[in-house]
Parts: C-alpha cells; structure tokens; sequence
C-alpha cells in the first residue's frame, strides 16, 4: 500500500497524528511528509506545545501559524528584490537618459538631410537631355507618357509602376529608367532609385549629367554626404553643365 502522502497535511491527520490515532502506515506517511515539508513540521511542532483538542474545535492556531511564517518570508524576500528592481530602473533610466540625445540627433540630422534634399529637388524634373533617333524626337509609348503624367501628379508608387512595365518589355528604355529612378527616389525607394540612377548615367551618355545630379540627391537624402560629394565633383567638372550651380552650392552645404 503506497503510504506517501503528496498534498500538505489536513486538520484531521495532524490531530490524529499528534494524538497518536493513526495507523502504522499512515503515520509513516505522515512522518515522511514531515521530513520534506517544513510547513507541515513546524506545524506539528507548534500545535503539539499548544494546541488544546479538547477545547479547540477547529485549526484556528494553525492557520495563524502558517499566516505568519508567510509573513516572514515575504518580510525576508522583499529585501532581497528591492535592490535589485531598483538597480534595474537605475539602468533603464540610465540607458534612456543616453539614447535620447543619441535619438534626437539622429531626428535632427534625418530632418536636415531631407530638408537639403527637398530644396534642391524640382516640382518639375523632365530630363534635360531628350531622347534623340535619326535627328527627331522619339515617339514616347503610351505607358511612359502615364509614368510622367503620374510622376507630376506626385502619384510616384504608381509612376514606378508604369515605368517598370516598358521595362519588362524594354530594359534599355532611357525614359522610362529616368522616371523610374526618380519615383523611386521620391517614394523612398533609395537602393532602386540607386540601381535605375547608376545603369543611366553609365549607360546613355545623353542622361549622364540628369543621372548623375539625382543620383547625388539620392545620396543626401540617404544622408551619404561622402557618396554624394564623389558624385558632385564628378559634375563640377562640367564648367558649362545645366546643373553647375546647384552642385556647387549643395557640395557647400553638404
């Protein structure tokens, strides 16, 4: 018969056993949960000194008993956490205290770079270059005309869009990268932006220079001043370039 008893003893078996009332093998169970429980030991021990069963009808003394060991415990524990939980405010405060004016230089600088950004960027940013064939102008398909349309309603996810449709069709339409790079730029999209700028001003010699200025601002936006003053001075070199002003008024600023 397993005697070994898992769950605190009842009222009834700790009078019985301080009575001497159990069985055998119950009260070996009962001595065996002594041993591994001192709740249950120090109860024991105090009703044996002071418990009265004739009188008492109840375990009043001995919920009293367990009442104030809980109290002595917490009273014992709530030394030991307070010093740390306030050690670990003390940290939290002190980590904030140096993340705010690390988080509002990082505002602040964000802020300067996209206001030199939107200052130098036009409300009308046609290409200055114009796609030439045979001395005339090129025909602009239908989807590339709704790219710029888009673009100057400042619709510039849906501009990007259109644009990338002439692309599945034709990667090396100048226009159609042009535009693309640009709503890129202006809806956030930096790499993209970088990806259509770079192959442009590589590639088409005829949109070197409007390439190479919005892939600079594409820089400073990003707030890359180093990649964007390589790019400017490649541009200073152009005396008579449509953008020679504002690149040396930006490379100032920067």
């Amino acid at each position: 018969m397993n005697t070994e008893i898992k769950s605190c003893l009842t009222e009834t078996q700790i009078k019985n056993y301080i009575s001497e009332m159990l069985p055998d093998k119950e009260r070996f169970g009962v001595e065996d949960h002594l041993l591994d429980c001192p709740f249950c030991a120090d109860a024991v021990e105090g009703l044996s000194d002071h418990y009265d069963f004739e009188k008492d009808s109840s375990l009043e003394k001995l919920d009293t008993h367990f009442e104030e060991k809980l109290r002595r415990e917490e009273a014992l524990i709530k030394p030991l956490n307070a010093p740390r939980l306030f050690s670990i405010n003390r940290i939290a405060a002190g980590i904030l205290f140096l993340l705010l004016p690390l988080a509002g230089w990082m505002y602040w600088t964000s802020n300067v770079d996209q206001n030199l950004y939107a200052s130098y960027m036009p409300e009308n940013a046609a290409p200055s270059a114009t796609m030439r064939s045979g001395g005339g102008v090129v025909a602009l398909e239908m989807p590339v005309v709704q790219a710029k349309k888009l673009f100057a309603e400042k619709r510039f996810e849906a501009s990007l869009l259109a644009c990338e449709e002439v692309l599945e069709k034709n990667p090396q339409h100048p226009l159609a990268t042009y535009y693309a790079g640009l709503s890129a730029l202006e809806s956030g999209h930096s790499e993209l932006a970088r990806h259509y700028l770079s192959g442009l001003r590589i590639n088409e010699p005829d949109f070197y220079e409007d390439a190479t200025w919005y892939l600079a601002l594409t820089e400073v936006k990003a707030g890359e001043k180093a990649a964007a003053k390589v790019l400017l001075e490649e541009l200073m070199k152009l005396p008579q370039g449509i953008y020679f002003e504002e690149v040396g008024d930006l490379y100032k600023r920067l």
